[in-house]
């Protein structure tokens, strides 16, 4: 089932979710938790009352959200997870950017293919019809990066997952609560995951 449909339908049993919420068997409860394995990488947790439930609904009923995911989803052209680059000194290039910004940055520095987690195979056709200038020399050399430590670039961390990673997995825990949402299940890297994302 295509993700598009797979919201809708979540979505449309949501004035019955009462009913259903703490019914781990029913085919309701199972396209929730298979939307939620599909969006952040874990089922719903399957304990009474549990809210993850009400933090599924709030995520997918914000419409700009929904339209990131089904970008994000379809998108032909995806940074690795926790890489951020910049070009110059004010274009930041992240797994959260656009299609046409992630082109952008191939049609100036084609070698980072190497860095995205998916792209088409005709990346290079698609990316010189989009922006069919020559890359300058003086400006491929202001490309850095921040998950790749071997590069002999400067590297760049992004704070935020750098200030995460400093803190212990139950302090992570409390910031989750703090936003008002439900700790998932899963190891520290997994939390982190998770605050990103729902910070974005």
């Amino acid at each position: 089932m295509e993700l598009e449909q797979l919201i809708e339908e979540v979505l449309a049993n949501q004035s019955t979710s009462n009913k259903w919420k703490n019914d781990f068997k029913s085919p309701e409860w199972i396209a929730a938790s298979n939307l939620n394995k599909e969006l952040f990488g874990m089922y719903l947790n399957q304990s009474v009352g549990c809210q993850c439930l009400k933090d599924l609904y709030l995520y997918i009923n914000n419409q700009e959200k929904k339209q990131r995911i089904m970008e994000k989803k379809t998108a032909r052209f995806v940074l690795k997870p926790g890489l951020i680059m910049m070009h110059g000194e004010s274009k930041q290039f992240s797994q959260h950017s656009s299609e046409q910004d992630l082109m952008y940055l191939l049609s100036k520095h084609p070698d980072k293919i190497n860095k995205f987690e998916r792209y088409p195979e005709n990346w290079e056709e698609i990316v010189a019809e989009a922006y069919p200038v020559q890359v300058d020399e003086e400006e491929a050399k202001t490309i850095t990066e921040t998950a790749d430590s071997t590069t002999e670039e400067t590297t760049v961390e992004n704070p935020r997952i750098a200030e995460l990673e400093a803190m212990k997995a139950q302090d992570l825990k409390a910031l989750i609560v703090s936003k008002g949402l439900e700790v998932p299940q899963g190891n520290k890297s997994e939390l982190i995951q998770f605050i990103i994302e729902s910070e974005a």
